[in-house]
Order: structure tokens, then C-alpha cells, then sequence
């Protein structure tokens, strides 16, 4: 089945190449056999093919060629010099992008149609906003406002109101961008794919400005709006906000309901960085809660997705770079070359190629340098996290130590009451850390059950649903912050790896290396090289 798939999926690939193909084939021939006009009118259709197939450099260099030729009216110029700003803002060349686009606002304001005018202005605000340029985004929004309010263009409106709305946000003037959203809010259309972000953006600047029950008000409206337009995205936004907002409320409870569901919507549409912001949120709710286990699950989980999205940028900016250099290797031919003898010179191709190749070679070995040292720093934390899980450790140590072991049910027969679960997980706990029996190589459920004085399912069951564990994972947690204990204790310096493992209870080297990794995201070697630092 799967190789039917495979052999579909390719026959379908193949022949979208082949149309496309055909495409830029007839384009090619009209160009050499027609007026100046009319191959205009087709370098700019051989530019979409290129832009919408991500050949952003091939894109272009052939609006450049069409901007070569004469007799061209200044409203297709204007267009052209429009699409050239919006690929370089795509490829994150913003300053090129604003220079393409105020060249195309002057040549439509030479034409008077206050329509294409207004699409310019907001252009140029875009490319301000990324730019870090809020004052100036908002003087050419709010030239664009003036035509849409005048021709009544209510979409494009609301569009404005937002931009505005988040440059007055990013200068952090909550109060402004909140009555900019509000205007939105009251003229777009419920079908509008943009409400939903909306309703968010409305309901973050109200946490904003501490009005938390209507930022609580917004968040749901737009939870009960995505779902009934299936908009998953916005979906685990809407989530992973309230759920700030309940935790900001100090109702851990909701906020742990809101931030998990968040997360799981995220992590099926591999939404990043609504992710990495639940588990940020989850991290908080544990550390107050003190739950160390909690704290250290998704503080790895935190740390892995932080690397995705960073080598996520690191692969765009790759690609940024790449693309630019083949501009400014290309550039110099435009106007020299028609594409027939682009495409005709091969060697100077595989030059190109070479050079890029070994561009792209150098960038991913700088690649690895830079994994290599958040690597380094990534387990630096952790040794720094697991030491004060050590310290915090001892305290729950000396907390156990104060309190009585409760007298254990010994009926196999008679059914678990809660209470009764929650006391024998105190009793667990402390046996276990007060004796350390965790140290003997051969310690079993059944001992432990033996010295608790009740029966092996129970204290099983318990281990299983109080601590997440089974027994051996359990015990050798212990066995493993009793190594990081010894392994900070500069008394024990001259001892081997070997030699802690087999002292804390563990008959091999391997199953050591391997539960030490597992419990602190880092190596033993690692650790004991970061602590002696």
C-alpha cells in the first residue's frame, strides 16, 4: 500500500514539474518572439511560476529583466516593483523590500488612483513594523485608512486597525492598541479567517493592562469560535493563553487543564512555539508546586524544542544566504543574458554551484560549532537544575524525617482508600530515604513490602500511580541523586565513575550511565566534569 502511495505521489510530483515546465517553455518563447509589451506582460507571469515554486533568486532576476525594457506604463512598472518588495520581505531582506516598495508608492501616486496607492502605503507599513519602526508604519497605515474609510472598504479596514493596533503594542502602549482592536472587532465579518486572531490580540492586551476577568472573556470567545471553525492553531494559542492567564489567578488546577490541552493541540500540528510556551507555563505551575519531578520532565522538554526552533531559524537563515549570494552572483549578468543562454551556460552553473555547495558546507560545519556550545551550555544548566534538586532533596529529606510512618493495612483482600494510598506513599518516601535502602545492589519490592509491613501489589500500585514509576526506575532515581550528592562532595573526587556507581547500588557500569542520562539529561562524565569547574 504504501508503495502505491509512494508511486502516485511521485507520478503526480512528476507531472506538476512537467505542467510547470511546459509552462516556462511557451513563456520562454513568447519573450523571444514578441513585442516589448507583451514580453513584459510574460516575464512578470514567469516570475509568479518561479516565486509560487520557491526559486525566490530565478523570480527575481526575471522582474529585473522586465523592468529592463522601455515603453512599459508606470502603472505595470509600479506592480513589478511591488512584487520585487514583497519577495525580498519573504526572504527577510526588509531594507531592499522598502526600497522596492517606495518606489512603486511613486510611481502610483504619479497616476492618481488612490486604491493602488492605499495597497502601497500599507506595504510600506508592513515592511516599517519588521523593520522595528513603529512611529513609521503608523503614519503610512493611517494614510491607507484615509482611502479605505473613504471608499468604504471595510476588510481592508480592520486589516489597518490591526496593524496599528500592533505597532502601538509593540511600543507598549496597551491602551491604544486595545481601542484599535475594539474598532476592529465592531466591523469584521464573523467569517473573517482573522477573528479569531483577533479575539486573542484583544484578549492579551486586556491581560496587558490587568482588566484580567475580560481578558478571561476574550480568550473563551475565541476558544468557542475556533472550535466551531476548526482552527487548530489559533485553537492551542487561545488555550495556552488562559491558561497563562488562570495561572497569573493563582487556579493551578484550570491552568493546568487549559496549558495540556494547548500542548496537545500544538504538538499534533507541530505548532513550535505554541509548544515551547505550554511547557514554559507547566514549568511555572510545578516549580510553585514544588513538584521536582514535574519540574525536571518538562524542563527537557522545554530545552528540546528550544533547539528545534532554533535550528528551524538557523536552516532559514541558511537559506537566506544562500539566496542572496546567488542574487549578487546573478546580478551582474541581468541585462547581458537572456535566459536561453543562462540556461545554455553550464559551466558557469556548476561554478555557481560549487561555490554555493561549499558555502553551504562551511555553514553547516559553523552549524555544528554553535550546537556544539548550546549543547555545552544546555548541560550546564541541567547540572546547575540537578544540583538544587539535590538541595531541595535534602530538605524533603529533613521534612520526611520529622513526620511518623503510619501504620500500615496489611488485609490483601480489602480495597485501597486514598487516604490510605496517600499515607503509604509518605511511608515509601521515607523509609526508603531515611534508611537508604536504595544503596543495597539487591534491594526488592518485596524487602520494601517486608519492612512496610504490607503486602508487594500495594506498595507496587503506589509506586506506580503516586511516583509515575515502576520500582526499578523508582529505586534508581534515588540511587542517582545519591551519585550527584557524591559527585559534588569534593571528598570523593578521586573516586571513578565505576566506583560511585557500584556505591550507590548499581552492579553496572551501563545500567549507571544509562539511568544517570535518563533522570538528568546529561552524561555522568558530564556532570562531574561541570561540578569540579
Amino acid at each position: 500500500m504504501r508503495i502505491l502511495i509512494f508511486i502516485i505521489f511521485t507520478f503526480i510530483s512528476v507531472s506538476i514539474f512537467s505542467i510547470e515546465q511546459n509552462k516556462i517553455d511557451s513563456l520562454n518563447e513568447v519573450i523571444e518572439n514578441s513585442n516589448n509589451s507583451t514580453k513584459f506582460n510574460s516575464y512578470i507571469e514567469l516570475a509568479k511560476i518561479y516565486y509560487y515554486s520557491n526559486s525566490y533568486t530565478e523570480a527575481i532576476n526575471t522582474i529585473k529583466q522586465a523592468l529592463n525594457l522601455t515603453g512599459i506604463d508606470k502603472i505595470r512598472i509600479a506592480r513589478a516593483n511591488n512584487f520585487l518588495g514583497l519577495i525580498y520581505y519573504h526572504i527577510g531582506d526588509h531594507p531592499t523590500a522598502l526600497t522596492y516598495h517606495l518606489i512603486s508608492l511613486e510611481l502610483r501616486e504619479e497616476t492618481h488612483d488612490e486604491k493602488l496607492i492605499a495597497v502601497a502605503q500599507n506595504s510600506i507599513a508592513v515592511v516599517y513594523t519588521a523593520l522595528n519602526n513603529p512611529e513609521k508604519s503608523n503614519y503610512y497605515l493611517n494614510k491607507a485608512l484615509k482611502v479605505e474609510v473613504k471608499n468604504n472598504n471595510t476588510e481592508n479596514i480592520a486589516m489597518i486597525y490591526n496593524n496599528i493596533s500592533n505597532n502601538f503594542a509593540l511600543q507598549g502602549k496597551h491602551k491604544k492598541a486595545l481601542e484599535y482592536l475594539l474598532k476592529s472587532e465592531a466591523i469584521i465579518d464573523d467569517t473573517n479567517l482573522d477573528k479569531a486572531l483577533l479575539l486573542i490580540n484583544i484578549g492579551k492586551e486586556y491581560f496587558a493592562l490587568d482588566s484580567l476577568n475580560k481578558a478571561k472573556y476574550y480568550y473563551f470567545t475565541a476558544i468557542d469560535y475556533c472550535e466551531r471553525t476548526n482552527n487548530d492553531y489559533y485553537l492551542a494559542l487561545a488555550y495556552q493563553y488562559i491558561g497563562n492567564l488562570f495561572l497569573k489567578l493563582k487556579d493551578y488546577k484550570q491552568s493546568l487543564f487549559f496549558l495540556n490541552s494547548g500542548l496537545n493541540i500544538s504538538e499534533k500540528i507541530n505548532a513550535l512555539e505554541v509548544s515551547k510556551d505550554c511547557y514554559k507555563g507547566l514549568i511555572n505551575i510545578y516549580s510553585i508546586k514544588q513538584q521536582s519531578d514535574s519540574i525536571t520532565k518538562y524542563n527537557k522538554k522545554y530545552f528540546a524544542i528550544n533547539d528545534s526552533i532554533f535550528n528551524n531559524k538557523t536552516a532559514d537563515k541558511i537559506a537566506e544566504f544562500q539566496i542572496k549570494y546567488e542574487l549578487e552572483k546573478k546580478e551582474k549578468e541581468i541585462g547581458k543574458l537572456t535566459i536561453k543562454n543562462q540556461l545554455a551556460d553550464r559551466k558557469q552553473k556548476i561554478t555557481i554551484a560549487i561555490s554555493v555547495l561549499s558555502i553551504l558546507i562551511l555553514l553547516i560545519i559553523i552549524l555544528i560549532i554553535i550546537n556544539k556550545k548550546r549543547k555545552d551550555f544546555a548541560d550546564k544548566i541541567a547540572v546547575k537544575h540537578n544540583i538544587k534538586l539535590i538541595k531541595y532533596e535534602d530538605e524533603i529529606d529533613k521534612t520526611i524525617n520529622a513526620n511518623k510512618i503510619l501504620e500500615t493495612q496489611k488485609d490483601t483482600n480489602s480495597t485501597l482508600s486514598e487516604e490510605f494510598k496517600t499515607m503509604l506513599e509518605f511511608s515509601i518516601s521515607k523509609k526508603i530515604r531515611k534508611d537508604k535502602l536504595y544503596l543495597k545492589n539487591d534491594f526488592s519490592l518485596n524487602e520494601l513490602a517486608k519492612l512496610l509491613e504490607t503486602n508487594r501489589r500495594y506498595v507496587s500500585l503506589v509506586i506506580n500511580e503516586k511516583f509515575g514509576q515502576n520500582f526499578s526506575s523508582f529505586i534508581n532515581e534515588f540511587r542517582i541523586k545519591e551519585a550527584m550528592r557524591l559527585m559534588s562532595n569534593p571528598e570523593y573526587d578521586k573516586f571513578t565513575i565505576e566506583s560511585i556507581s557500584k556505591k550507590v547500588g548499581f552492579n553496572s557500569i551501563s545500567a549507571f550511565n544509562g539511568a544517570f542520562k535518563k533522570v538528568t539529561g546529561v552524561t555522568p562524565s558530564t556532570f562531574a566534569k561541570s561540578v569540579k569547574k
